[in-house]
């Protein structure tokens, strides 16, 4: 997360331009904790499916198998005290500036949906039919994305200023 923060970093820095993020999944969660961490580089964060970590233990909250499949690619949590730590920062209200989207599904058989939304009051929580992994596909949620991006009114948006991740994957633009 640390060499993507700077990446966006210097991006902002160079540009001027803020960042939407649209995570799926886990990346949703690297979405929320760089946003974090340089909330002046953020314009918007669009999570697909992404535990928020809040209400019932976050461990729980993710189907037990795709957990095991995320320890072995994800240090944070394979260790109790990091991860503990990690989840209290994860839940911290986000700026007040960052556009804070959920997409989710009911129907979501790897998180459990209802930690799926940020039930705080400057998040939007949007729900779509369809399934986790199908949410990056959905046209209901590319529906919604490209809503929110062209609502984006403070900075210009273009492929240059947005990033995706899904899972262990990303895609920042062109490189800074």
């Amino acid at each position: 997360m640390k060499r993507l923060s700077n990446r966006i970093r210097k991006f902002y820095e160079a540009t001027g331009q803020r960042m939407h993020i649209v995570g799926h999944s886990i990346g949703g969660i690297v979405g929320r904790g760089i946003s974090h961490q340089i909330p002046d580089a953020v314009a918007s964060l669009t999570a697909l499916g992404s535990p928020n970590g809040k209400g019932e233990d976050f461990e729980r909250s993710i189907d037990p198998f795709v957990l095991s499949l995320a320890r072995l690619t994800v240090p944070t949590l394979r260790r109790g005290k990091d991860l503990s730590r990690k989840t209290e920062d994860l839940t911290k209200p986000l700026h007040p500036v960052i556009r804070t989207t959920y997409i989710f599904t009911k129907d979501d058989a790897v998180v459990n949906w209802e930690q799926t939304r940020d039930l705080s009051t400057s998040a939007e929580n949007i729900e779509v039919p369809g399934t986790h992994s199908g949410l990056v596909a959905n046209p209901h949620v590319l529906k919604h994305v490209a809503h929110i991006l062209s609502d984006a009114h403070e900075d210009q948006v273009s492929m240059r200023n947005v990033v995706v991740f899904q899972a262990s994957r990303s895609s920042l633009g062109p490189a800074a």
